[in-house]
């Protein structure tokens, strides 16, 4: 993975792609997710993707999407126009990334980071291996906390080991191919 693509520059601002497929309850279980995800980049233009229109308060969200999840090759051509610079897919627990990483594949965007019980090749960029039973809310923080090790991971001087980091290879499987 390159620097610029979790720390954007200037040049490439950075653009990213949150879905959120699960009812209600599970957006709701997200939000501390997302506002983490907001501090950890504070310029970075957030789109979140979710399946059915909700109410509370979604703080500083660049755009809300509502579409029905359930027709992916519909949603193609809303992707592939956005130049998303990574999809974040916070899936509830027990339920596959893998038809959304799918359709972020198609449309082009590089980095695919989800979390999954199994393996799906290339099609998420960054595998994230789930907690097992967890509380509500706590399955997305998981999420979270893989996403912020790789961003640290690339604005760390190169041959500088963290001081007290946890083995990344246990939480995050990184491809080749994205």
């Amino acid at each position: 993975m390159r620097e610029s693509e979790l720390s954007g520059s200037e040049a490439s601002p950075q653009r990213f792609l949150v879905i959120q497929p699960g009812g209600q309850e599970h957006i709701c279980q997200m939000l501390p997710a997302l506002k983490a995800l907001q501090n950890i980049f504070p310029t970075a233009e957030i789109t979140l993707l979710i399946g059915e229109a909700i109410e509370p308060r979604l703080g500083s969200v660049a755009r809300l999407w509502v579409r029905p999840l359930t027709n992916l090759p519909a949603l193609l051509p809303h992707l592939q126009t956005q130049a998303f610079t990574a999809a974040f897919l916070f899936t509830p627990p027990g339920h596959s990334p893998y038809p959304l990483a799918y359709a972020c594949y198609c449309a082009g965007i590089p980095l695919r980071i989800g979390q999954s019980v199994e393996f799906g090749g290339g099609v998420l960029s960054h595998w994230v291996k789930p907690l097992p039973a967890v509380v509500p809310g706590e399955h997305y923080l998981h999420l979270l906390t893989a996403i912020e090790e790789l961003a640290a991971d690339q604005l760390r001087p190169p041959g500088q080991q963290p001081a007290a980091w946890p083995d990344q290879k246990e939480t995050v499987h990184a491809h080749a191919s994205s």
